[in-house]
């Protein structure tokens, strides 16, 4: 499986669509009193199903790592950083909104300094994969110590993931640090980053491999879309159902696969965007048509333009600081 940076961007759309598609219909009762629409019961389940962009983002993210040199600290260091310089130019907008208009109100310098980290998602409740994510991303280095022994690597995976279900299923508090969570989640990014792998290239290449994972992709594909009653599920078929977008991709009309990989572009900003509209801000607006493809299309565009703007912001922002540190602007 070859994901290259333009593949990257496809799937990274298809994620986010997935994503606004599930927060959109499978929450009912967070939707506006006064519906003009009923949701049916396959719209309810492929709403569900749209989870699996959490685990499509993690398998990304670790495969990009598995295909980056010499990992250290410094790198990821670095690039937290960016993810966070990403997530305050939404995030300390957002807090002072909600406190002037009374939506909700951080009342101590804790609570501010903890969801400005992404530890504590009290303001949007979608912003908890930020903590995870940080995690992971922190382990990287030790995660390539053992690229050399991947078999040690899905053990101690498999190993983490039974201990996060033995951690939900006695409801171990571990306060603010989201071990159980993190534990339950990280087989796929670990999957990415095994699939990232040289030793999987030769896998694939051996014979019936690849007609395997077809079956086992077009098998799975409905029976969890429609039977997905546990999202845990969703971790293992991860790899499957990105290898059957893959193929799509190859069908697909090419102005189709170009907007799908703009929204991947715009993926960050849209992610940490989308619920602020159709759950606090405008949802009257949002949910105002009878139509559920023009309620969709609606929040894709808000928050695709949301993006494009904060994007501008924070290239103006970099520009302004290179000028303030006496860097040379390099125009992209």
């Amino acid at each position: 499986m070859d994901i290259n940076k333009n593949m990257t961007l496809y799937l990274k759309g298809i994620a986010i669509l997935l994503m606004l598609f599930h927060h959109l219909f499978a929450f009912p009762e967070r939707m506006p009193d006064a519906l003009f629409f009923d949701i049916s019961w396959i719209e309810q389940k492929i709403a569900e199903f749209g989870k699996i962009c959490v685990y499509m983002f993690l398998f990304l993210s670790g495969y990009g790592f598995s295909k980056s040199k010499y990992p250290n600290y410094r790198k990821i260091l670095n690039k937290l950083w960016r993810f966070y310089l990403l997530f305050w130019l939404v995030f300390f907008p957002t807090v002072l909104y909600f406190h002037l208009n009374g939506i909700y109100t951080l009342e101590s310098t804790r609570l501010i300094l903890l969801n400005a980290f992404g530890i504590r998602s009290d303001i949007i409740s979608e912003w908890w994969f930020i903590e995870p994510y940080v995690i992971l991303t922190l382990l990287v280095p030790l995660v390539a110590k053992l690229k050399n022994s991947p078999i040690l690597l899905l053990s101690l995976s498999a190993l983490g993931f039974a201990l996060a279900l033995v951690l939900i299923r006695f409801d171990v508090d571990t306060n603010e640090i989201a071990v159980a969570l993190t534990l339950l989640i990280q087989p796929a990014f670990i999957a990415g980053y095994l699939i990232g792998l040289p030793q999987s290239t030769k896998l694939m290449a051996l014979p019936y491999v690849k007609q395997i994972t077809l079956v086992a992709s077009f098998a799975g594909l409905p029976l969890l879309v429609l039977y997905n009653h546990d999202s845990i599920f969703l971790i293992p078929f991860v790899s499957f159902f990105i290898y059957l977008l893959i193929l799509l991709e190859k069908i697909l009309p090419t102005l189709s696969i170009r907007f799908i990989a703009y929204c991947g572009q715009h993926s960050t900003f849209m992610w940490l965007t989308h619920t602020i509209y159709c759950y606090h801000l405008v949802p009257e607006l949002i949910y105002a048509f009878d139509n559920k493809f023009l309620i969709f299309m609606l929040l894709i565009a808000i928050s695709l333009i949301t993006s494009v703007v904060l994007s501008v912001i924070h290239s103006q922002l970099n520009n302004i600081a290179s000028l303030a540190s006496g860097k040379k602007v390099v125009s992209l």
